[in-house]
């Protein structure tokens, strides 16, 4: 009998539901390594986070703005003053959404510089509290100078504390996104315009080949139905 005539490997190794359990364990198996390798794409993912938003938010503008553009160069207007008018409406725009953001986020500033004295005041009475206590440091007094400064830490004052400079971190980062995002998505958007008829071409060679046909039909209809709004 033939190896591959036996009644193992008809029933059991060459059935589907053997050929699905191994891609499944290989699929978990891929997962569990990423996971315990996963600091070494950390940066690229930290990377990606920095430049993915701006070219998202320039690709969304496309898609809601050549619409216009190509009605603006029907109509007799060069595409170039067309984009240069476009320009003018978008800084108007986000002129208006800054005065809104700005304040919410003067808001935050003002709560953190209220709040520092509050901080400072905490600090300054445990490192009171710890001078009184300690008079000459030997060994044990370092342990508990330790102990001091972790259960003042993990305490209600090192909560809020932390809190608040975890709050300014993230502050810091939104604020830096945000002002990446605006100073570079213009630039981006004012080329994917100026050069619209090569976007979709440029993006279909990216894409692998047998998902061209229906990546153009789907970049066709959204953009005939964005533009239909």
């Amino acid at each position: 009998m033939k190896h591959t005539d036996s009644w193992l490997y008809r029933r059991f190794l060459n059935s589907k539901f053997m050929i699905l359990l191994v891609d499944l364990l290989l699929a978990l198996l891929v997962i569990f390594v990423f996971t315990k390798i996963a600091w070494v794409f950390q940066p690229v993912l930290d990377f990606l986070g920095i430049i993915a938003p701006p070219f998202i938010f320039a690709g969304i503008l496309f898609y809601l703005t050549v619409p216009i553009i190509n009605r603006l160069e029907k109509f007799g207007l060069h595409r170039g003053w067309a984009i240069g008018l476009l320009f003018i409406v978008l800084i108007g725009l986000l002129a208006w959404g800054l005065l809104r953001f700005i304040p919410a986020v003067s808001n935050q500033i003002t709560s953190i510089v209220h709040s520092a004295p509050q901080i400072f005041d905490e600090i300054g009475k445990w490192l009171d509290n710890l001078n009184d206590q300690q008079n000459i440091l030997s060994q044990h007094d370092l342990n508990e100078i330790a102990a001091e400064v972790q259960s003042f830490f993990t305490g209600k004052q090192g909560a809020f504390v932390t809190g608040t400079i975890s709050q300014l971190q993230n502050l810091i980062g939104i604020v830096g996104n945000v002002v990446i995002t605006i100073s570079t998505a213009p630039i981006i958007l004012f080329f994917m315009l100026k050069d619209g008829d090569k976007f979709t071409p440029m993006v279909l060679h990216i894409v692998p080949t047998k998902l061209r046909r229906s990546v153009k039909q789907m970049l066709h209809e959204m953009n005939e139905k964005v533009g239909s709004y």
